[in-house]
């Protein structure tokens, strides 16, 4: 899990600090388990991990000058640690219209890295869809948190789609169209009056007034 946290914080420095190659629309498909490639596990990925803080997650490894990166990808290096991300000389290469190709300085090679700000919304969106937290906000400056509907290693966490909750809540702070539930971190939830409130896969708690899985 820390390597996925670390690898998310590598893909916001690259998209913030890095400049921009092309910015076009493309359509271009990462090839399956390779750097850059979709991935729900690890097992997805020919080697590595596979980053879960990304849309439809990302397949990486960890690297350095003794065990490099597989062709077609590049070491990029954050705080002493090195992981692996795809190459690219335009957007084209990267695998679909949410990733951009980013110049990595001083090297001068283009890795394929989300558009975040194409990405997360502006406004909250408590109870939408998601497969990464980076695809949620949360409201009164609570945490954002996604909960995917594959985990990290495989196992179906009930929420349909996946569904974007709001962390550290009390009862105030969750908004209009939210209700913050008590566990040993409290979490922000749709409210709703009944089973029309909520989206397919989920059902109206009548006595919390929360969407909750079927």
């Amino acid at each position: 899990m820390k390597n996925i946290l670390i690898f998310s914080t590598l893909l916001l420095f690259v998209a913030c600090g890095g400049s921009q190659s092309e910015n076009i629309s493309f359509g271009g498909m990462g090839t399956s388990g390779a750097i850059g490639g979709e991935c729900q596990q690890d097992s997805d990925c020919n080697n590595g991990f596979c980053d879960r803080t990304v849309p439809e997650g990302y397949c990486s490894a960890m690297c350095d000058e003794s065990s490099p990166c597989e062709a077609g990808s590049y070491c990029r290096t954050v705080d002493g640690q090195g992981f692996c991300m795809q190459t690219c000389t335009s957007p084209l290469a990267c695998r679909d219209t949410r990733f951009l190709c980013y110049t990595v300085i001083p090297d001068e090679l283009g890795v394929c890295a989300m558009n975040l700000e194409e990405i997360t919304p502006i406004a909250p969106n408590i109870g939408a869809p998601c497969s990464a937290t980076v695809e949620c906000a949360a409201p009164n400056g609570l945490e954002a948190y996604c909960i995917p509907e594959i985990s990290y290693v495989g196992t179906e966490s009930g929420f349909l789609q996946g569904m974007c909750l709001g962390l550290g809540c009390s009862p105030e702070n969750c908004g209009e169209n939210a209700v913050c539930l008590p566990a040993t971190t409290p979490y922000c939830v749709p409210r709703c009056e009944n089973n029309e409130d909520c989206r397919d896969g989920f059902s109206c708690d009548l006595i919390q007034h929360a969407c909750l899985p079927l």
